[in-house]
């Protein structure tokens, strides 16, 4: 009875699983990217060209910060 049970919970978990990898794309975002081939990983959206100026200003800013704090 348990590898019954067992058996009964794998395929339904396998089910579940294969309904949300072939199911929809949701929202209008990832179909785009999906249309376009776009893998958005987390890296694709870290990738910023003004990163380094970004970086600069906030160092910039904690530096005021820390010394209006002295």
């Amino acid at each position: 009875m348990k590898w019954l049970r067992f058996s009964v919970g794998l395929i339904l978990l396998a089910g579940f699983i294969a309904l949300l990898a072939l199911g929809p794309t949701p929202g209008p975002v990832l179909q785009n990217n999906a249309e376009q081939e776009i893998q958005a990983t987390a890296l694709f959206y870290m990738d910023l060209e003004e990163m380094p100026a970004l970086e600069r200003r906030l160092e910039q800013l904690l530096d005021e910060r820390d010394e209006r704090g002295r």
